[in-house]
């Protein structure tokens, strides 16, 4: 199975710096699938009107959109218009798409970005069926998951963690060894008596 890395590295010429914001994105994402009820799926132009999937997710709140693993998987005109859409115009487009693997989905394509350029393209899928009214917990997860597509489209999510708080920074942190220490629980004496740590 090839890796993030390993498709982008195939596909594109992305920076290291892109790479990177792609890799701290599909490390968080799974809170974006789960709180918008969605699958999602980072895409990547290959060659004019053509793309291919180089990473997905799939909610655990809800029902997949896809039965078959989008990774690794090319398409082109017509399956990648709204893909396309998104690429060239830079901005969020929506519609239905009839995807080979099982029946209609609704399809929302997000432009990823990073600094001004826009890297890739995130599409978010749910199956394109009829749906009872949302309860209110439905509509807070909705509403917050916009927000952050709104984010990832404006290329702040996910933010860069600074380096002095990353755990990785706290190593030289750990308190020295204690001269003594206590035993977890008192010691119990032969005759039954207890007679506290020292």
């Amino acid at each position: 199975m090839s890796t993030l890395s390993d498709l982008l590295a195939e596909h594109t010429t992305l920076s290291g710096s892109a790479v990177a914001h792609l890799q701290r994105l599909v490390s968080e994402w799974q809170l974006l699938s789960d709180l918008s009820f969605s699958d999602l799926s980072i895409w990547v132009p290959t060659e004019p009107g053509a793309f291919i999937c180089v990473a997905q997710a799939r909610p655990t709140t809800g029902a997949t959109a896809h039965l078959d693993d989008l990774v690794a998987r090319p398409v082109s005109l017509p399956a990648s218009m709204l893909l396309r859409r998104a690429w060239e115009e830079e901005r969020t487009v929506s519609g239905r798409e009839y995807p080979a693997d099982g029946g209609p989905v609704y399809r929302e394509v997000i432009p990823i970005r990073q600094a001004d350029d826009t890297i890739a393209v995130l599409a978010r899928d749910r199956p394109a069926r009829e749906r009872s009214t949302p309860s209110a917990l439905e509509v807070a997860y909705l509403a917050a998951s916009e927000d952050l597509f709104v984010m990832v489209s404006d290329g702040v999510f996910p933010t860069r963690t600074p380096a002095a708080s990353r755990a990785s920074c706290l190593a030289c942190a750990v308190p020295a060894e204690p001269e003594t220490m206590a035993p977890a629980c008192p010691m119990v004496l032969p005759s039954g008596a207890v007679k506290p740590a020292t």
